[in-house]
């Protein structure tokens, strides 16, 4: 396999023309389509539709687009490694996290990650639990901080210090803007967006109790940055969020208020078992580890 061709092949993918692809990778024209048909016969597929407009990739291209992306992203991982043997630790870490207060505690392991290790670079991945466990399982990210709980067999975890509250936004016109704190049955009567979480489906189930069957949910939501703007001309919409996603960007003219009795959830820190990972990231997670379990005992 030549890595080679896979960059002219991503090229063309990315710029839609032989020529803007050849500008890019600095080759002759038909150098570029020497290589794409090169690939095209390696693999015995029609990789692209060419027409006036430009060039597009067919089903097979498609395909074929994902994984020399991911092929190159290794290459381009194993060759930044092993330049830097003997040189100091380098390469990669892919960390993911939500939108919670324990973005705090990622900002603080990475500022003292990079005082040890200037030359490693780290990728951050920022969505939900449920979108963030499924990188993991595919490899996309070596390590994320979640709410729980998670599936203990399946990922080693760090509980971490910091808990999250939960509460609802609204609208600073909703009728419910001025309590200091709501109840589940407070809620009935009012569009409903819940996060769309699976794992915490029967959690939601035990806070609404019986009031569950009599509520409206209008809809689900993973990140909050975004459906906070649909709230912003919605003054009765309701949205079940955590405090700390609402801290961390304030939303103009909205409000949060928490629940009572009060709801919080566990953070942790966790990564797959028996998953071997880079030496970089298998640093990192040691780094983090070791944080989180000071910052739990209150050192």
């Amino acid at each position: 396999m030549d890595i080679r061709r896979l960059k002219t092949f991503l090229a063309v993918c990315e710029t839609g023309s032989l020529s803007r692809a050849a500008e890019r990778l600095h080759i002759s024209q038909p150098a570029l389509t020497r290589r794409i048909q090169e690939l095209e016969s390696e693999y015995g597929a029609v990789l692209f539709e060419r027409a006036k407009k430009g060039m597009t990739p067919t089903e097979a291209g498609l395909l074929l687009q994902v994984r020399a992306r991911q092929i190159v992203n290794l290459d381009n991982a194993v060759r930044h490694e092993l330049e830097s043997t003997g040189a100091g630790l380098a390469g990669m870490v892919r960390i993911g996290c939500v939108e919670t207060n324990a973005a705090h505690a990622l900002a603080r392991w990475l500022r003292s990650w990079r005082h040890l290790h200037p030359r490693s670079q780290v990728e951050i991945y920022a969505a939900d639990s449920d979108d963030l466990k499924a990188h993991l399982d595919a490899g996309k990210i070596d390590a994320a901080v979640l709410l729980a709980p998670v599936e203990a067999a399946k990922y080693q975890n760090v509980p971490l210090a910091e808990k999250e509250v939960w509460g609802v936004t609204v609208h600073k016109d909703h009728p419910l803007a001025r309590e200091t704190a709501v109840t589940t049955d407070m809620l009935e009567g009012f569009p409903l967006m819940l996060p769309h979480r699976h794992i915490l489906g029967d959690a939601f189930e035990e806070w609404f109790g019986e009031s569950a069957s009599r509520m409206t949910v209008a809809g689900f939501i993973n990140l909050s940055t975004v459906p906070f703007m649909t709230l912003a001309g919605d003054a009765r919409m309701v949205m079940l969020v955590v405090k700390g996603a609402f801290d961390m960007r304030p939303p103009e003219g909205l409000v949060f208020i928490p629940l009572v009795p009060e709801r919080t959830s566990e953070q942790i820190l966790v990564r797959r078992r028996n998953v071997a990972l880079s030496s970089a990231a298998e640093a990192f997670w040691a780094h983090a580890a070791r944080s989180a379990e000071r910052d739990d005992a209150g050192e």
